[in-house]
């Protein structure tokens, strides 16, 4: 009887790892990093033509300098910085400075999501020339894929990663 219940058991567990699991559910976001890229951009004003794109430093002060260097130059076109904002728990997800940061997504199985409404998420306006955070409501639907990869799976801490693209 003990070795019938381990072969049934070792039957079920195997057939529970050979069937795919769905993926078809819905999603809250309960971590983002905000990547701010900034870009040196084309000086398009008559009133920067004395400008550039030089960062420069100065010995003892900026205001009456006795030396002065150029630190780096930029070009437009040129990632000058890139900031990473690491939202990493609902309080600085709820807290965010520009607005509350809440997505909520339902995934399907034939590759098909829905953004659904009243989800919000960090982008970026451009209002007379100058850009700013903003977090704008969101709902959108679109198609997914996995590229053709399987689920990676820990039986032991029973969790399962994957990685996929949104179009």
């Amino acid at each position: 009887m003990k070795i019938m219940s381990k072969i049934i058991l070792t039957a079920l567990v195997f057939v529970g790892t050979v069937i795919p699991q769905s993926i078809e559910a819905n999603y809250q976001l309960d971590y983002v990093t905000v990547h701010y890229t900034w870009v040196a951009r084309a000086m398009e004003s008559s009133l920067d033509f004395t400008g550039g794109y030089d960062l420069m430093g100065s010995w003892p002060s900026s205001a009456t300098p006795a030396f002065q260097w150029t630190l780096s130059s930029f070009a437009p076109g040129d990632t000058v910085t890139e900031v990473l904002v690491p939202l990493t728990f609902q309080g600085a997800l709820d807290f965010f400075p520009f607005g509350a940061v809440a997505l909520n997504c339902t995934f399907n199985d034939d590759g098909t999501f829905t953004i659904n409404e009243g989800s919000t998420y960090p982008t970026t306006q451009l209002i007379d020339c100058e850009t700013s955070s903003t977090v704008p409501p969101v709902s959108e639907s679109g198609t997914w894929t996995d590229g053709g990869h399987s689920p990676y799976t820990d039986g032991f801490l029973n969790t399962s990663v994957r990685g996929w693209g949104i179009t």
